[in-house]
């Protein structure tokens, strides 16, 4: 089984640049990588962000042909 890393909301801010406030807007309107509740705190897996980013950069990709 993998280990995957967890990161924390603040942690996918600061990875993205933009604002937690942003993030949660994204999850209301769901958008943006999966989240697992563990507790009271969301967290993400680092390479489902990653993957997220890339796939941001290929639509870009797409508009801008």
């Amino acid at each position: 089984m993998s280990d995957p890393r967890l990161r924390s909301i603040e942690d996918f801010a600061e990875m993205t640049g933009v604002p937690v406030a942003t993030i949660r807007h994204w999850r209301i309107r769901g958008e943006g990588p999966p989240a697992v509740r563990l507790g009271k705190r969301l967290y993400w897996k680092e390479q489902d962000i990653l993957d997220w980013i890339e796939g941001k950069f290929e639509e870009q990709k797409q508009v801008s042909a």
